[in-house]
């Protein structure tokens, strides 16, 4: 990771710029693009310079790699910052493969710029044997070294080819540093003769502190029957638990039922769904004919001593509370109150490709209108086909803003409990689409929360 702390001096501000350009450019990002960023970079310094004082006297400007992406934020405690219109038409036409704004309240705010790894190594894997040759199945924790790292690669390849929504994913360099970083935990199973038959991972998320995210699940198509993915669940869930994670999250597909089952079979507590996903390529071609994706979202606890204090809306409260009893979490109930925060905190991640919106409001305060402003002006930008948002219930202002949401036509479409940074209602504005119900195929668990879900939204 780099992190650099930039005064109020304004020579520093293109030699900076090209600095991190050129940075950018090493870990993967094309060259027209690094071109655009530096005048970004540039033009967001000479905006955010002005409002230094001895209060907030750096902005701090900090490039990292992670599984998925690379991410260059601009932070600083400075006012709220406008895009100008040659910003916005930057990030329209494609400088970013996703954009992020988040509000940290008396830290300030953060500018964050995504993009995607691009990987162009397209030689194939070496072939090995697919003939079975024993059924005993052992997990283990992914070593560092590149034979063991080459080996969970070629589990992800055996199923998705190079069409995996991550493709960085199969370079091994990038693959080791996320192993060491702690912030990636990969396993994998074999059987006696040791062939390596599936791979599991735990990925930690930025906006759900401690509660990480089961994911890259895969088994080779010459050992599937044998309960292999649900071997490498059950003993993924007992290394975060020795990790000392708060809990574990996961999404599985909802057009057909074989993850479900397998976090079923887990302990996994069905708890929300995402009605208007998106399809990448590789699942659109396995899975349907719709251009959207349906997806649930699961929890596994291992923290049921911390108490959660929620104010939770009545028409939701029944749900809430019900997931909170199934994990084995405490918990107390507070009515609506004043509000306690000053400033309310938001953030949002918009995806241009798949025209969505991800809010996460923190902590709701008398300024969320015009936060949510600022919301409406990214759904036009991006011409936003839906916005998820993400509403902390431990804070008292949450069962208003929930009531106004319901209001502007959004949808309940459950809870995410469980991470250190708050417990989370989620809602949905559909922008006027329906829940595809044609396409989703829910297992038991998953159908009697649709129904719970369905019945609330025919409420209103």
């Amino acid at each position: 990771m780099i992190q650099l702390a930039i005064s109020n001096d304004r020579r520093l501000l293109p030699g900076t710029a090209r600095y991190i350009s050129m940075v950018a450019k090493e870990y993967g990002v094309p060259a027209k693009r690094c071109n655009m960023l530096c005048f970004l970079v540039e033009t967001v310094l000479e905006k955010r310079v002005d409002s230094l004082n001895e209060q907030n006297p750096h902005i701090t400007i900090g490039m990292e790699e992670n599984m998925r992406e690379i991410r260059i934020s601009i932070t600083d405690k400075g006012v709220p910052y406008v895009l100008t219109e040659n910003q916005k038409k930057m990030l329209r036409d494609g400088l970013a493969d996703r954009f992020a704004l988040e509000q940290l309240g008396a830290q300030g705010q953060r500018i964050t710029i995504c993009f995607d790894h691009e990987y162009t190594e397209k030689e194939e894997p070496l072939k090995e044997n697919v003939e079975l040759l024993d059924r005993d199945i052992s997990c283990f924790l992914t070593g560092t070294s590149d034979e063991e790292i080459i080996e969970a690669i070629r589990c992800i390849y055996a199923v998705y080819g190079y069409d995996y929504l991550h493709p960085q994913i199969f370079q091994v360099e990038h693959f080791r540093q996320n192993l060491m970083s702690g912030n990636y935990i990969s396993m994998m199973c074999r059987n006696e003769h040791g062939q390596i038959l599936g791979h599991v991972a735990l990925e930690e998320q930025d906006v759900f502190p401690d509660l990480v995210e089961h994911c890259n699940l895969v088994v080779k198509p010459f050992a599937r029957g044998l309960g292999a993915a649900g071997r490498l669940t059950d003993d993924i869930l007992r290394a975060g638990a020795t990790a000392g994670k708060k809990g574990i999250f996961s999404r599985p597909n909802l057009v057909h039922q074989a993850t479900q089952k397998i976090l079923n079979n887990c302990g996994f507590v069905p708890c929300a769904i995402d009605f208007n996903g998106v399809w990448y390529a590789e699942q659109k071609k396995d899975f349907g004919d719709s251009d959207r994706g349906q997806w649930a979202y699961a929890v596994h606890i291992f923290d049921t001593e911390s108490e959660h204090v929620l104010y939770l809306p009545d028409e939701c409260r029944d749900f809430i509370t019900d997931i909170f009893e199934q994990t084995g979490m405490k918990y107390r109930i507070e009515e609506s109150g004043e509000l306690r925060s000053e400033t309310s905190s938001v953030s949002w991640e918009v995806l241009p490709s798949g025209k969505t919106l991800d809010v996460m409001i923190n902590s709701i305060g008398p300024d969320l209108e015009e936060r949510l402003k600022e919301i409406a002006e990214q759904e036009s930008m991006y011409s936003v086909r839906t916005t998820l948002y993400y509403l902390n219930m431990n804070d008292p202002g949450c069962i208003g803003c929930y009531e106004e949401f319901r209001k502007r036509g959004f949808i309940f479409s459950g809870c995410l409990p469980g991470s250190t940074a708050g417990d989370y209602i989620i809602m949905e504005d559909l922008k006027g689409f329906e829940p595809d119900r044609k396409h989703i195929d829910p297992a038991p668990g998953y159908r009697e929360m649709l129904d719970k879900l369905y019945d609330i939204m025919d409420q209103r």
